[in-house]
């Protein structure tokens, strides 16, 4: 996803867990940002893909977690992390999430 966005010509900054994952991208343009929060201020779209609901609690809530920035506009989380968290999430940042995303 990240490499399709670079290749569209969209400006990114990235956070991994593991900033070895990340580094294929750095070639191609790709800022790499200490922290969640630090990808968030440089941004005007979060857009997270974790794998289960304590690594999207931690990317968003933890220290240093989306939810620290200064600068968020908006989140899309494309993990697979049900119901609940979208709606947590929502309300941490003020927002309602959108009816279409929360079918099943």
């Amino acid at each position: 996803m990240a490499a399709r966005l670079i290749g569209a010509g969209l400006p990114l900054t990235v956070n991994n867990r593991n900033r070895g994952k990340a580094e294929t991208l750095f070639a191609d343009g790709a800022r790499w940002a200490q922290s969640p929060a630090e990808a968030a201020d440089n941004a005007n779209v979060v857009l997270t893909c974790v794998t289960n609901n304590q690594a999207t609690g931690d990317v968003l809530f933890g220290h240093m977690g989306v939810t620290t920035a200064t600068r968020v506009k908006r989140v899309v989380d494309f993990s697979t992390s049900g119901l609940r968290l979208p709606r947590v999430s929502a309300s941490a940042f003020g927002t309602r999430v959108s009816p279409s995303l929360m079918r099943r």
